[in-house]
């Protein structure tokens, strides 16, 4: 479980912040004798870090390239595919796990579209082109 846990949060930074800040909010709690807050924040650093190697042990993501074909796999604790792979041709590194599923769809939903629909995105849209267009002009 600790080399999961290594090669996760050597990876995504901002889980490792997370824990890390849980914990110290953990020592704050023990520190001030609030043992409920402490059994709290516990208890979530323990369910973050199960839940983060269930959804990561013994898993392979693979990551195909469309312009010539290859595929690339990729790992957590396995030497055989390993988790961090550097593409020859231009020395990119490369990493793809179930959190990079969940990004990209996070990524892409346009908030301002779901929040007053698409016909008022588009009138802002044009409005402020206009607006660009005549300041430039």
């Amino acid at each position: 479980m600790i080399d999961v846990m290594k090669a996760f949060y050597s990876v995504h930074y901002n889980f490792a912040a997370i824990s890390i800040l849980i914990l110290l909010l953990l020592i704050f709690f023990l520190t001030r004798k609030n043992f409920k807050g402490a059994i709290i924040a516990a208890v979530v650093i323990i369910a973050l870090n199960l839940a983060i190697y269930k959804r990561t042990d013994g898993r392979v993501w693979t990551l195909e390239d469309t312009t010539d074909g290859t595929v690339i796999k990729f790992a957590a604790a396995s030497d055989r595919y390993p988790w961090v792979a550097e593409d020859e041709k231009t020395g990119e590194i490369l990493h793809w796990c179930w959190f990079e599923d969940y990004w990209e769809a996070f990524a892409s939903i346009s908030l301002v579209d779901k929040l007053w629909g698409t016909k008022q995105v588009e009138s802002a849209r044009k409005s402020s082109e206009n607006r660009a267009a005549d300041i430039i002009e």
